[in-house]
């Protein structure tokens, strides 16, 4: 096996790839950040996250429930579990770059 070959299988078969394989998909992160400034319902979540459609959010929070990503309580809220509560701050850090670039480019179009 090469070296290249054992790189790319101990990544398939990590921890890392499983979460790339998460994040990777449409709605996770926004979905994260909303849990993470308090959308804790089905409900806020469709208010926080306005373009998401009802099938996908409800699909997007079973598998980060199935994963134990999120964490989903008697009363029908979610939380972060505690894999996550160590990335809120790239999580943040994202959101803020996201949105100092769009500022950003929406005033050089002014």
């Amino acid at each position: 096996m090469t070296q290249l070959e054992e790189i790319n299988k101990a990544l398939t078969d990590s921890e890392f790839y499983e979460v790339c394989n998460i994040m990777g998909k449409k709605w996770v992160i926004l979905i994260l950040i909303a849990i993470y400034t308090d959308a804790h319902t089905f409900s806020e979540m469709m208010k926080a996250i306005p373009k998401i459609n009802t099938g996908i959010l409800t699909k997007r929070l079973n598998e980060l429930v199935d994963k134990w990503y999120i964490i989903k309580a008697q009363n029908n809220k979610y939380h972060l579990s505690n894999k996550w509560k160590d990335l809120i701050e790239w999580l943040k850090s994202l959101r803020d770059w996201a949105i100092e670039t769009w500022i950003d480019k929406k005033c050089k179009k002014q």
